[in-house]
């Protein structure tokens, strides 16, 4: 304190006491009254230490009461007199006021501009426990905004010089707004750890207005863990404390709350009373406050649910502008997400789009992993995105979910998985994904998801059931077209050995049917009813084939965020179909032996195996004779997989079957049924070499079926010279044909190549050389 003389005016020492006794009371209305009485004289001198301190408890009291604006200008009047006086103390004490009443209007520039200068004074001073408190609300600020890490340094600085005061008040406060922190951060563990030691500490300091946020922070982790009844009980221990010391802010807070615990529960008439009060107390004391971004975005997610959209869009708006001005990043993007989900409704794809890429960017960018991982599931369940995107969208909502251990939100992401691709028609894929839904809602007593799942697989199951039918009908060994002897000898030995467990190897050309008959032993089998998986051996880069095939651990290696079932299990009292088996790297090799040879596994990162029971058929268009001799494939791994052996003759090594082939798939692609080709084209196709064997012969006819105009000339010209066909109109034909298939699936090269009949280093080759885009 320095310079100027302090004046004292007669008595109003007496009643600022009086009124300070009320503040530490919490007798707020009480201090009110008295603060009233003395506006109400003539006793306040212009400069005088007196009327300073006035001022200045006249802004605490105006502050809990929610008068913001009374209280921000019995701050400024206080301020200016204890700088006229020159007492740095007072004005430190002042300005960091001033910070916590520009806080609670939302105006976090102002706030931290009077909290930083406080922050100088206090450091000279000494006065540690001013310090801290500075370091707390600076850490508050940055929290408002997103800032989350450098709001966690902030609370770690104050707690250092916490050691240096012996109030456990203090480090109470700190650990409460550590709790605060990791909760936005998505660390549920240390935000409960914190709160609890929160909680502890005010109760034994019986400090009930930190006790009630303390409680309320606590509520709000058990809510996200889905434990309601804790959370409403926590929230109703607040409320009763709430009453108590009147407090108003925290009364918006315990409405918020309590608002979306009915929410998620069903009671919409409840969640919107709750919403509908926080509103109302936050237009009388801060209409332009976090309170008023906050509930109306959550009133926002209620319409949406209610399918409200148009009182949605408003409500959404209004949080956005107001979450804009307070720099509140958090609200902010939480608006845009909800704006992509009115406009996905609304079909409007461009500006989905851009509010949910808003809204991931802002999310992506502070940190703030549970409100990240939600955006992540809304975009992808948004049509208004392509099927690719979504699967990315979701897989990252999966990632997110998983490290914050939430599993009622993962199965809402294999919910979401099962749908889109529902609609996509892969109905297989919809099925495991809704049980892993299905297991994850049973397990936790989720009913109403429960409900909508179960709902969902009654669906899937009568098409799979229709699916099944279908499968066993078109996989079936009477519908493979043939009078080769060769190759009815074939057949007559794959349908003896079919519901054996003895591994099959199938060797041929590329072209051959190797596939084919593969999946008519599996669907006649006693296996029908359980997985055939498909494994594309040389599609899968080498440096992920052992996690994909064995299934990997959390933890496991750098990127293994999850725990994973390989495609071996997958396959589990089914069958595993190695397609390519030659390309499997020697290593991989010597897994897989110990796999068909011990009937168990062990995924990346585990030592104990597990048992797996599945047949295995393998397929090589290369003789594996030859490479098990240049040692390009294990000989033991050889032996154990051709115990039945089957060698599929070439379209040249079958010619009777020709014109067989051309009949069925003429029918099969012409527009009007004819299967009738000219003697001259038919001897042309029976005397062709088809080096891509049945395949190769599928597509000439299918080809002449888009292109009848061309005649029969044209095809003869080609068929007789031998030249790879690639005319125009073919690449056109073909371009096409790979650029639908690639849309169709997605971008998906491996099942595009599989559907295509060729291998996909060869799918690559071809999307290069008609340039096809990305």
């Amino acid at each position: 304190m320095n310079g100027k003389k302090q004046y004292l005016v007669p008595g109003l020492a007496e009643q600022i006491g009086r009124i300070e006794k009320l503040i530490e009371t919490r007798e707020f209305l009480t201090a009110l009254a008295e603060i009233r009485a003395i506006q109400g004289s003539s006793s306040l001198e212009p400069i005088s230490l007196d009327t300073g301190q006035f001022f200045h408890i006249s802004a605490k009291v105006f502050r809990h009461l929610g008068s913001y604006q009374e209280a921000s200008e019995s701050g400024q009047k206080a301020l200016s007199i204890f700088i006229e006086l020159r007492d740095e103390l007072r004005i430190a004490k002042t300005q960091y006021l001033l910070g916590l009443i520009y806080i609670s209007i939302g105006d976090y520039r102002c706030a931290e501009t009077e909290i930083r200068d406080a922050l100088t004074f206090l450091r000279r001073a000494n006065d540690f426990r001013g310090v801290i408190n500075c370091l707390s609300r600076l850490s508050q600020t940055e929290a408002l905004r997103g800032n989350y890490s450098r709001s966690v340094e902030y609370i770690q600085d104050a707690l250092a010089f916490a050691q240096k005061v012996s109030e456990p008040r203090v480090p109470a406060s700190l650990h409460g707004n550590l709790g605060e922190r990791f909760l936005m951060m998505g660390n549920w563990t240390e935000a409960e750890r914190n709160l609890e030691l929160n909680i502890s500490l005010n109760r034994q300091t019986e400090d009930e207005l930190n006790l009630c946020r303390g409680l309320l922070s606590l509520g709000y982790i058990y809510f996200l863990k889905r434990e309601f009844a804790q959370a409403k009980e926590t929230y109703g221990e607040s409320f009763t404390l709430i009453q108590k010391n009147n407090c108003v802010r925290e009364l918006t807070i315990y409405h918020e709350f309590s608002g979306e615990l009915a929410f998620v529960q069903g009671d919409y008439q409840s969640a919107l009373e709750h919403y509908s009060k926080a509103i109302e107390i936050g237009e009388k004391i801060a209409p332009q406050s976090a309170i008023i971004s906050q509930t109306c975005r959550l009133l926002a997610e209620l319409q949406v649910a209610k399918k409200e959209y148009d009182q949605a869009f408003s409500s959404c708006q209004r949080a956005l502008e107001v979450s804009i001005s307070l720099g509140e990043r958090v609200e902010e993007a939480a608006c845009h997400r909800i704006l992509g989900q009115i406009y996905s409704v609304r079909n409007d794809k461009e500006k989905a789009q851009e509010n949910f890429h808003k809204s991931l960017t802002i999310f992506e960018d502070i940190k703030a992993k549970y409100e990240l991982a939600k955006t992540y599931l809304e975009a992808g369940k948004s049509n208004c995105f392509d099927q690719y995107e979504r699967l990315k969208f979701l897989g990252r909502a999966e990632d997110n979910f998983r490290e914050l251990e939430s599993k009622y939100h993962l199965g809402l992401v294999n919910f979401a998985l099962a749908q889109l691709f529902f609609d996509n028609q892969e109905y297989e894929k919809a099925n495991i994904f809704s049980k892993d839904a299905e297991k994850v809602f049973r397990g936790l007593n989720e009913e109403k998801e429960l409900s909508l799942v179960l709902e969902f697989r009654r669906k899937i199951g009568k098409i799979n059931g229709e699916l099944a039918a279908d499968l066993e009908q078109r996989y079936a060994f009477s519908n493979i077209i043939t009078q080769n002897k060769e190759m009815l000898e074939i057949l007559e030995k794959a349908k003896q050995i079919k519901d054996t467990d003895m591994t099959i190897l199938i060797e041929g050309e590329t072209g051959t049917g190797k596939d084919l008959l593969a999946k008519c032993i599996h669907f006649e089998s006693k296996r029908k009813d359980n997985e055939f998986v498909v494994v594309n051996c040389p599609a899968i880069p080498h440096e992920l084939l052992e996690s994909e095939l064995f299934g990997h651990r959390k933890g496991a290696f750098t990127s293994s965020s999850y725990d994973k079932k390989g495609l071996l299990e997958e396959a589990d009292s089914g069958t595993l179909f190695l397609n390519e088996v030659a390309d499997l790297p020697w290593l991989i090799q010597a897994k897989l032996l110990g796999v068909i040879e011990n009937k168990e596994l062990t995924r990346l990162g585990e030592t104990k195996p597990r048992k797996v029971n599945f047949r295995i058929i393998a397929a090589s268009n290369r003789d594996l004779e030859e490479e098990v001799r240049t040692g390009r494939f294990r000989e033991d791994l050889y032996y154990r997989l051709k115990v039945i052996r089957f060698i599929l003759p070439s379209l040249r090594g079958r010619r009777e079957d020709i014109p067989l082939l051309i009949n069925h798939f003429k029918a099969l692609y012409s527009d009007n049924g004819d299967s009738k080709l000219g003697n001259e084209v038919l001897e042309a196709f029976i005397h062709h070499t088809w080096h891509g064997n049945v395949r190769e012969l599928e597509n000439e006819v299918r080809r002449l079926a888009a292109f009848p105009e061309e005649g029969m000339n044209k095809v003869l010209k080609e068929l007789d010279h031998e030249s790879p066909r690639l005319d125009v109109k073919m690449q056109e034909f073909e371009k096409k044909e790979i650029l639908d298939t690639l849309r169709r699936y997605n971008g998906n090269r491996r099942e595009v190549a599989e559907l295509l009949g060729i291998s996909e280093p060869t799918l690559c080759r071809k999307i290069k050389f008609y340039n096809i885009p990305a």
